[in-house]
C-alpha cells in the first residue's frame, strides 16, 4: 500500500482538512513516525490556508486502552522529537524556527527529566544534547529569549 493511501485509512479525520490540492508525498520517514496527525496538517498546511471553524467537530476520548496517553512520558518525548526533526526537514523557511524551537523545548525538558532521575550521567547527556542544538540552531540564549517570557507569562504573572 502506498504511503498516502495507508495515511487516508489511517487517518481518516484529517480529510476534513483537505481543499482538493492533494495529500504531500509521504515517505518512508513518514511511515516510521510514531504520530501521524501532527505532521498531516502541518505538511498539509505548506499547500494552502487552513481555516478554523469554532465548532465541536470531535470528542477527544480519553479511556484506558489509549495507546498514547499510556505510553511512558520518555516515549511520547521521543515520538514528538521525531516528528519536530522530520518536519524542520520539510518545512518551508517561514516555519523552520518553529521546529528548531519545538526541538529545542523538547531536548530541555528531557534534560529537566533527567534532573528529577537524580542520574548524574544521564543529566550530562542530555545537557551536552540540549547545548549542541542549541549550537546547531545558533540559540545560544534559546532559554532568555523563548522559554523565559513563556515561564514568566505562564507561571510567575497568575
Amino acid at each position: 500500500m502506498d504511503a498516502t493511501l495507508q495515511c487516508i485509512t489511517m487517518f481518516k479525520p484529517v480529510l476534513s482538512c483537505s481543499d482538493g490540492n492533494g495529500f504531500p508525498p509521504l515517505d518512508t520517514q513518514f511511515q516510521e513516525l510514531k504520530l501521524g496527525d501532527w505532521p498531516i496538517f502541518a505538511l498539509l498546511s505548506q499547500r494552502g490556508s487552513i481555516s478554523y471553524l469554532d465548532q465541536t467537530m470531535a470528542h477527544y476520548r480519553v479511556h484506558g486502552s489509549n495507546s498514547w496517553n499510556n505510553r511512558p512520558a520518555d516515549y511520547k518525548l521521543r515520538a514528538i522529537e521525531q516528528m519536530a526533526w522530520y518536519l524542520h526537514e520539510r518545512m518551508d523557511a517561514n516555519s523552520k524556527d518553529i521546529w528548531q524551537d519545538t526541538i529545542l523545548a523538547l531536548a530541555f525538558k528531557d534534560l529537566a527529566l533527567a534532573v528529577r532521575s537524580f542520574s548524574p550521567i544521564k543529566f550530562l547527556a542530555r545537557l551536552k544534547r540540549f547545548i549542541g542544538h542549541s549550537r546547531q540552531f545558533r540559540k545560544p540564549f534559546w532559554i532568555f529569549k523563548s522559554l523565559w517570557p513563556y515561564y514568566k507569562a505562564n507561571y510567575l504573572n497568575g
